[in-house]
């Protein structure tokens, strides 16, 4: 089941989604960075599956300083590094609140929800792993000329794991292979998988054209077993 209800950011409503595992008590959290389409049914589903897997699972609408019903290309253009980080520290704050602050915290996204849980956990302390699907533009900031999500990486604290579309172009393998290249710089411990066969979006459903349900499926089993080592 999906539950409903607002933080106040920044003087503004912030929508935020949750899911819950079936047994009461404490749980890991599992914060989704939302995409580009908002929280929407791919959102929703992603949410009912960590909470399927023993996560406490939320998400947060990114683009709620524009309105509730904001979302999309235009919306995304208009959003900042700095109020992105806000944001995902009261996901955060709100998420301990709810499971108790010893709990252990986990971070992901898909699309610009991939490079947001790059920011985030580049920017925030305290995550045991991060995963980023497919999260284009890590090479340009928002609102700001620098740093850049992948100038920051170094400060990523966490392990990390990536999935990425052979046929993508944002992130292209290039980006792929230069992101890559950082983390091991850093010394950041990191897993990618690339998909054959796949471009931008192959995990999300509501996209017919481009959703691909083997490799979607492939992702979903390595995804939770890298986050289930990294909490053991």
């Amino acid at each position: 089941m999906i539950n409903r209800e607002t933080l106040n950011v920044d003087g503004s409503d912030m929508l935020v989604l949750s899911a819950l595992p079936a047994s009461d008590g404490a749980h890991p959290v599992y914060l989704e960075c939302c995409h580009a389409p908002g929280l929407d049914g791919f959102t929703e589903k992603v949410l009912e599956r960590w909470a399927e897997a023993g996560y406490a699972a939320y998400s947060h609408n990114l683009f709620h300083r524009q309105g509730p019903d904001a979302k999309g290309r235009e919306a995304l253009g208009n959003l900042t590094d700095e109020e992105l980080v806000r944001d995902c520290e009261a996901l955060v704050a709100h998420a301990r609140a709810a499971m108790g602050g010893d709990a252990k915290l986990t971070i992901g996204g898909h699309c610009m929800g991939g490079r947001v849980a790059l920011l985030a956990a580049a920017s925030i302390d305290g995550f045991s792993a991060a995963a980023d699907f497919w999260g284009g533009n890590v090479m340009t900031a928002k609102g700001r000329e620098a740093p850049t999500v992948i100038d920051m990486v170094g400060n990523i604290s966490c392990p990390v794991a990536g999935f990425f579309g052979n046929d993508d172009t944002n992130p292209s393998p290039d980006d792929v292979d230069r992101l890559d290249a950082e983390l091991t710089k850093h010394g950041v411990t990191h897993s990618f998988h690339r998909y054959d066969g796949a471009g931008h979006a192959f995990q999300n459903f509501l996209n017919e054209a481009n959703y691909r349900e083997a490799q979607a499926e492939d992702a979903w089993e390595k995804v939770i077993a890298f986050f289930a080592d990294a909490l053991a």
